[in-house]
């Protein structure tokens, strides 16, 4: 368990997590790279440097999320709210893709 072991990396590569309920999951620091998130909701999650490189985050639910330094590379993005989320920054968005139905913070709508 992360609360009692919070130097343990969880290793999600690849991992099927289509529509999963991650609300307020810890994946602070997790390897999700090419994984299946589409439709998940992770509202609350902490993401706090997860490598999401290359992960399909189609129509995520990202309320209050926080993805301070999370590698976004390569990661599709095209559906997801990410309205609320917290820590997200430009360069993060400049590497994802990312289309008009892409929901941004205000300070990061181009």
């Amino acid at each position: 368990m992360r609360v009692q072991e919070p130097r343990v990396k969880p290793d999600l590569r690849g991992e099927d997590l289509h529509a999963a309920d991650l609300r307020q999951a810890d994946l602070s620091a997790a390897d999700l790279r090419q994984a299946d998130l589409s439709e998940a909701n992770l509202s609350w999650a902490n993401l706090k440097e997860a490598n999401l490189h290359e992960a399909n985050l189609r129509r995520v639910n990202f309320h209050e999320a926080n993805l301070r330094r999370a590698d976004l590379s390569q990661a599709d993005l095209r559906g997801a709210d990410l309205l609320w989320s917290t820590g997200l920054t430009r360069e993060q968005i400049a590497k994802a893709k990312t289309d008009q139905t892409t929901k941004l913070p205000d300070y990061l709508s181009f």
